[in-house]
């Protein structure tokens, strides 16, 4: 079950809104809905003992639950009986942000690579792009103190974020020495994007031999369109 983002803003005008416990229900396009019975104990960004909708002030409420399809197209918002909420100026619940899975395998032949800080920088089909200033601190599956790159290995590197439009189209490698001596032999870079009905893939593969003689200035393989 994917998980979501969200956070919904509410503007009070100088009229203040109840402090009771307040319903809000979120109907989706095509059907379906997100409710909560306590907004402010389940979506509450300040706290619980904080007092939220006081005259002319902004409030954000926010929450981690399942994904749903598609935006939210109405809202509707009910306070205890005889009590009416007053002053509500506007609401805004923000898109869903969906997150994926991004794994890079680094599959080095029999000369091994570099052990210094690697940039990686992923290019989208379309524009955008996916980077990393260190990309065996950020996404290393064996930790920081293993020793990535050696002859004949194969390494993964894992991530969670928000997903992309588009598949990868251009993958860089830079680090902070130039020439590689011996070259790094690299059979190949593969990157899988998995997601809510995302599963991409995309192989790599530098030069006609295999060979990366430097990572200083940037070396990339792939053509994007």
């Amino acid at each position: 079950m994917e998980e979501c983002d969200y956070e919904m803003v509410v503007s009070t005008d100088p009229t203040e809104g109840s402090s009771d416990k307040l319903f809000v229900l979120l109907e989706m396009i095509g059907g379906g809905n997100i409710n909560t019975t306590n907004v402010v104990k389940s979506w509450d960004a300040m706290g619980c003992k904080y007092t939220y909708f006081l005259p002319n002030s902004m409030d954000r409420l926010q929450t981690r639950r399942e994904c749903v399809g598609r935006n939210f197209c109405g809202l509707g918002i009910r306070g205890k009986k005889g009590k009416p909420v007053l002053g509500i100026r506007n609401h805004r619940v923000t898109e869903p942000r969906k997150e994926c899975d991004y794994e890079m395998v680094v599959s080095t032949g029999a000369t091994r690579g570099p052990s210094h800080k690697l940039f990686m920088l992923f290019e989208m089909i379309g524009g955008g792009n996916i980077n990393t200033t260190d990309v065996v601190k950020n996404w290393g599956a064996m930790g920081r103190k293993y020793t990535y790159f050696l002859p004949n290995s194969v390494d993964r590197f894992k991530t969670r974020r928000e997903c992309v439009a588009r598949n990868f189209c251009a993958i860089g490698l830079k680090g902070k020495k130039g020439e590689l001596k011996p070259h790094w032999y690299i059979n190949n870079i593969t990157v899988t994007t998995t997601g809510d009905r995302i599963n991409r893939f995309r192989e790599f593969s530098f030069r006609e031999n295999n060979e990366v003689p430097f990572i200083n200035p940037i070396i990339t393989d792939g053509e994007c369109p």
